[in-house]
């Protein structure tokens, strides 16, 4: 179903395809008030793939049909990749159904305190969520805040200095309120959430990362990560050569940490460039962030046991984005957010928070066979 059904019925209905390293989700439906939908994930040797790189071509039409870009820059205009540059071969896989669990604040609550008993655990006394990189990956954060919103949770602001109750911060977060590290403490329950903004992955990730390893106990159960647009629109033709060598440094101590550690890194979506001004608009074309993306991709399998590489988002935000270019729809509870170029509407977001915890808490929630773990 495309997402313009979602626009004229008051049940929500999502049907999605994404390739995933880690994960393959085939098919997604939400029903309002149904517990679990069907998802199918694909489990994919990754020994057997390999991949083509150092591809480039003439910007051009993508083949959605959506605008690609163009620059007066000369250059950088030669560099549109290719779709033949990130395909797959001697790939093999297996499809398996299963459902995905919809939750809600007592689940998390009820998923921290089974993790927590358990005996390979080395946090005893709380249960740590970290999310690092930029705005994106923020939404994500205040997602899980608006689920948590109701229960009793206090917050901080480290160069704010702001503290109080979580009630009162989740409506700042949706509009973008503070660019800074935020932590989230429940006063009822052995959780903690925490958001470090790091856009280019520099300025708190690697030193977390060297002390997690440094210091086990320290470490968070589950660290989500998530950056790229702002290499494209800050760093010009050495984006990705930056973007490759910063990740190259990260993830020999991403791997050891993600031996303890749910680790999760996100896929950059697309974003609705033609609402950019035109150098904007080149720099975060479609085949910019497939580039990014393809980099990533080819990283992340030198490293396929142990962090997960979260891709599946990247169809259902394609389609959220050609909606967008069709109705421009703005809705004053976020979720739709058409006249924001660079983010997703919540309508996506509270998905995506819903599929990162069904990948960390289903098998401690003990939902039944049917359910993916």
């Amino acid at each position: 179903k495309h997402l313009e059904t979602i626009m004229k019925q008051p049940i929500y209905f999502v049907g999605f395809c994404a390739f995933s390293l880690m994960l393959y989700i085939s098919y997604m439906y939400s029903i309002e008030n149904n517990s679990a939908s069907k998802v199918m994930f694909k489990s994919v040797n990754h020994s057997q793939c390999e991949t083509q790189t150092g591809c480039f071509a003439h910007n051009s039409t993508s083949s959605t049909g959506r605008h690609v870009g163009s620059s007066t820059n000369g250059e950088w205009g030669r560099k549109a990749l290719l779709q033949s540059c990130y395909t797959y071969s001697n790939c093999t896989a297996t499809n398996i159904c299963c459902d995905l669990h919809t939750y809600t604040a007592a689940d998390i609550t009820k998923c921290a305190e089974v993790i927590l008993k358990s005996v390979d655990t080395m946090t005893p006394s709380r249960l740590s969520i970290v999310l690092v990189g930029d705005s994106r990956t923020r939404q994500i954060f205040t997602s899980l805040a608006h689920l948590l919103i109701d229960t009793n949770m206090t917050y901080s602001i480290e160069k704010e200095g702001k503290s109080g109750e979580l009630r009162d911060l989740v409506p700042l977060l949706f509009v973008f309120k503070y660019h800074d590290n935020i932590r989230l403490v429940s006063r009822d329950s052995p959780l903690n959430i925490t958001f470090y903004h790091d856009p280019l992955l520099e300025s708190w990730l690697p030193k977390l990362l060297k002390q997690w390893v440094a210091h086990p106990d320290t470490r968070p159960h589950l660290l989500q990560i998530g950056s790229g647009v702002h290499y494209l629109v800050f760093k010009g033709e050495k984006a990705f050569k930056m973007f490759s060598k910063k990740w190259s440094g990260l993830l020999p101590s991403l791997r050891a940490l993600a031996n303890n550690t749910h680790a999760i890194v996100k896929i950059v979506d697309h974003v609705l460039v033609e609402y950019h001004t035109p150098d904007y608009a080149f720099a975060l074309a479609d085949e910019s962030i497939n580039l990014l993306n393809s980099i990533l991709t080819s990283l992340l399998r030198q490293y396929p046991n142990n962090i997960l590489f979260w891709n599946s988002s990247m169809p259902l935000s394609d389609q959220y984005v050609d909606q967008c270019y069709k109705n421009k729809v703005t809705t004053k509870d976020h979720l739709w957010m058409c006249n924001d170029p660079m983010h997703l509407g919540y309508f996506l977001i509270h998905q995506f928070r819903n599929e990162m915890l069904n990948s960390f808490c289903n098998k401690y929630l003990q939902l039944g066979d049917t359910y993916c773990i």
